[in-house]
């Protein structure tokens, strides 16, 4: 499946060094790791993502890099994604279908 990755690492926690590798920079390993096209890690201009992902309709991976990402952790969401969208927040409670 085709997907491009959006790596959010506005908060300072982005930039926090674990086993020599930035936080941000291990989130946007992973997503390219799981078979993303393309990554674009947002350091505070969200408005960039407009002209980036213009005129692609394919899932968007969403990975806030204030949070230690693992990959066993993220793979199933990739693979288990219906071609209608699925949006999965942090609580049960947000979860919704999208399409």
């Amino acid at each position: 499946m085709a997907f491009d990755a959006i790596v959010l690492a506005d908060s300072t926690s982005a930039t926090v060094v674990i086993a020599g590798l930035r936080v941000r920079d291990r989130a946007a390993t992973i997503a390219r790791r799981l078979g993303a096209e393309r990554v674009l890690v947002v350091e505070s201009d969200r408005a960039q993502l407009t002209s980036w992902r213009a005129g692609r309709s394919f899932p968007v991976l969403v990975i806030r890099a204030d949070q230690l990402v693992h990959t066993p952790l993220v793979a199933p969401l990739v693979a288990g994604t219906p071609a209608s969208g699925l949006a999965v927040g942090a609580q049960p409670s947000r979860r919704r279908r999208v399409g």
